[in-house]
């Protein structure tokens, strides 16, 4: 009949092996290369291949495996278990420094010589069955050596994350004290009778390491990922009271020449410094027009908030089709002659006004044109507009320079 003993045992190894089994996955999927969880892998592997042995090792009685390989093998899965607690409690808290490399290869040394120990049955030797499932064994003569091996690695390890000045320390500390009580559960068998409190201590280690993986894995990249977004929407904020800071300055500081050239040109236009042919009347007519023009533009910065609002209200008002296209060749004219191109012009009669936003109509007209000035080498730009329909007149750019290709043409 199976005991109440072997039950506990039994149901509590399965919950640890689930748990590490699970650990393992998470770790993995989530970031395989961090040192951190290569270390925890590797301890839940042995934690869930020691939790496992450990339940079999209740239905040994009468089976065909020798008793003293299945321990053995039992005990080196714990002392295993034991060092990789250790190594994954250096990475987790961090714990750096040429003392804690030395201190590790010592425990490294001590767990290998340990092993070699343990296979010769130094360490503990004639297994035997005590009922209830359970078995014990006679220690030999290298026994302490055995000991040292498998609890003094998660000895180190609560030292180590009790001194840890980060919070991960406080987070493993209780899970390595379970682990700690679960080892010296033999030591009080005569006290606490045949209750299972090593398989009982290492279910709450490992619920308490999954749950440290879990905010560590997985909670706290989300946490940290919201609170750089928060830091970047502050920054975001910040750099939009400077911009507009630094355009509302800009605007201001282009307004006074601009004024000023405005005024000269016409002081001149006056004839107050001499007087002006017909030629010169018409040019500085023209600096005049486009000084304003600018004016009007710098205006405009000032409103970029409301065009990322998407607030930017379109001023329509009639204008003669003339009358646009005259204030757009003033600003490309300059343009055309410098690299010696042909303009021509094609303008429909008995055109109606548009009626539009003039400004954002003329904008549009001159960044098509400039582009076609732009991106022609020798020829000639040619200006159309008609009548398209009752409702729209339609106009029209054609130039002799390196063209679209076809299949972007759609676009």
């Amino acid at each position: 009949m199976v005991s109440p003993e072997t039950i506990v045992v039994v149901i509590f190894n399965g919950i640890t092996a689930t748990i590490a089994a699970a650990s393992v996955l998470i770790v993995v999927w989530q970031a395989p290369h961090k040192r951190t969880n290569q270390s925890l892998a590797i301890m839940m592997a042995f934690l869930a291949f020691y939790s496992i042995l450990n339940a079999l090792s209740r239905f040994l009685e009468g089976s065909i495996l020798p008793v003293s390989t299945f321990w053995y093998l039992l005990l080196e899965m714990y002392g295993l278990f034991s060092f990789m607690t250790l190594l994954f409690t250096l990475f987790f808290i961090d714990a750096r420094g040429q003392r804690t490399q030395i201190f590790l290869a010592i425990m490294m040394g001590i767990g290998i010589l340990s092993f070699v120990v343990l296979q010769l049955g130094l360490g503990v030797n004639n297994f035997r069955p005590n009922g209830g499932g359970s078995f014990t064994f006679d220690p030999g003569p290298l026994f302490f050596l055995t000991a040292i091996a498998t609890v003094g690695p998660t000895g180190s390890a609560l030292w180590l994350a009790l001194r840890a000045d980060k919070p991960q320390g406080r987070v493993i500390a209780p899970a390595l004290i379970c682990i700690l009580i679960g080892y010296l559960s033999s030591f009080l068998r005569p006290l606490i009778g045949n209750i299972p409190l090593n398989a009982i201590m290492l279910t709450t280690a490992a619920l308490i390491i999954g749950q440290a993986v879990l905010r560590e894995q997985l909670f706290n990249p989300l946490s940290a990922l919201n609170t750089q977004l928060a830091q970047k929407n502050r920054e975001l904020a910040e750099a939009g009271l400077l911009k507009n800071q630094f355009l509302a300055g800009m605007s201001y500081e282009l307004r006074i020449p601009l004024n000023s050239i405005i005024g000269y040109t016409g002081l001149v236009i006056d004839g107050t410094y001499g007087p002006v042919n017909e030629k010169q009347h018409n040019r500085l007519d023209k600096v005049i027009s486009n000084s304003h023009h600018l004016l009007t533009l710098i205006d405009d910065i000032l409103d970029l908030g409301r065009i990322e609002a998407g607030r930017l209200v379109l001023n329509r008002a009639p204008i003669a089709v003339s009358q646009v296209i005259d204030q757009v060749l003033a600003v490309i004219e300059p343009m055309v002659a410098k690299k010696q191109l042909m303009l021509h012009t094609d303008i429909a009669a008995d055109l109606p006004d548009l009626v539009v936003d003039v400004l954002r109509t003329r904008q549009i007209l001159t960044n098509v044109l400039a582009n076609a000035v732009k991106f022609t080498r020798q020829g000639q730009i040619t200006i159309r507009v008609a009548q398209d329909s009752a409702t729209y007149i339609r106009f029209e750019i054609e130039d002799t320079g390196i063209g679209i290709p076809a299949d972007q043409q759609s676009a």
